[in-house]
């Protein structure tokens, strides 16, 4: 997948401002908001807008003096008062008879809508709670991007800037549910479409699993006519429970060789079978002296191995990341590994 390229800077035409304040006109149903206590607003790409630089959309402007601010399109009538963003100070009509007590956001509220995702699924069992989406039987959705981590625009994240700041989207399509989520996908990045394969079915088991009895289980499916596109590996594919894991064994980039004699040879089978492979990845202790890859990862990061101690993991080092993928994972992947969990 090709990386994205961020354009998260607006058109100026499409920006009304004050000292504290800018507003920014993306669609005719979609704005930002912004409140900067120091007058310093943000431009970079966040995880959630990495494109702002949108065609400028038709609206109307009345500046009312210095207690009132109006901002017009064909799909809503926002109204603010330009002091410190409140419920009563900066309020919203979406356009159009869209309920019994018509639709009307004010500044603050978030909740409501239709929901968005669910950070995990581990242990569900039945009906979950979602985040915030972008639709709503209200008419209207609100992001907050206030706490979202930035990019610096050179390829790595960046922190927000303190300070008391606001910074969120509201979506004012009222029923029009595809058209708020197409908004969404100009804003946020198009999304790959995923592989034909990652929607048939997995098999993942927490189990240690060796090669033999992995495969000669995927052929019993194979004979039962039970169709399978995807093979999971839990955290037992790597080294767990050999006396060289001083740590609780969760992280591990080496092939347990009692379970996994020829990783290669494993990952072949299974390619013939017509199977990705998946391997777990829990990151967070490093990379210990007895991995595979240690030696190749000290010297990508010109790390000690004198005393033999880890070289710990780091995401907020860049030199770390790159090692972390073109070495650790890459070495890996040679073997038996289609994409990570």
């Amino acid at each position: 997948m090709k990386p994205f390229t961020p354009r998260p800077k607006a058109n100026e035409d499409a920006i009304v401002s004050g000292k504290n304040y800018r507003f920014t006109i993306l669609t005719e149903a979609l704005f930002r908001y912004e409140w900067a206590e120091d007058g310093q607003f943000e431009d970079r790409a966040s995880t959630f807008a990495i494109n702002r630089d949108l065609p400028v959309p038709e609206f109307r402007v009345l500046d009312n003096g210095e207690d009132s601010l109006e901002i017009i399109t064909s799909r809503f009538h926002l109204s603010y008062d330009k002091k410190r963003f409140s419920p009563s100070g900066l309020l919203v009509d979406v356009k159009g008879k869209l309920t019994l007590w018509g639709a009307q956001w004010r500044y603050g509220n978030f909740g409501g809508t239709l929901g968005g995702t669910a950070r995990t699924l581990d242990e569900a069992d039945g009906p979950i709670p979602m985040g915030s989406g972008v639709v709503s039987r209200k008419g209207y959705a609100c992001i907050d991007d206030s706490g979202s981590m930035m990019f610096d625009g050179n390829g790595w994240v960046g922190a927000r800037k303190s300070g008391d700041r606001d910074d969120g989207y509201l979506f004012c399509y009222g029923h029009d549910y595809k058209d708020a989520v197409k908004a969404y996908y100009k804003i946020s990045g198009s999304q790959p479409l995923l592989p034909r394969w990652a929607l048939g079915n997995w098999w993942s088991r927490y189990h240690p699993y060796s090669a033999d009895e992995y495969l000669t289980l995927m052929d019993k499916f194979r004979e039962e006519r039970i169709p399978l596109s995807v093979g999971v590996l839990d955290m037992d594919w790597h080294w767990v429970h050999d006396k060289r894991v001083t740590h609780a064994g969760w992280t591990g980039y080496s092939f347990d060789r009692n379970l996994f004699p020829d990783p290669a040879a494993f990952g072949r089978e299974m390619h013939k079978r017509d199977l990705k492979i998946t391997l777990n990845d829990h990151p967070h202790n490093g990379v210990h002296a007895f991995e595979d890859s240690y030696e190749e990862m000290a010297m990508a990061v010109n790390h000690d191995t004198s005393h033999h101690n880890p070289i710990l993991f780091d995401p907020t080092n860049p030199k770390f990341f790159k090692a972390f993928f073109d070495v650790l994972h890459r070495n890996v992947e040679k073997d038996a590994c289609d994409f990570w969990w």
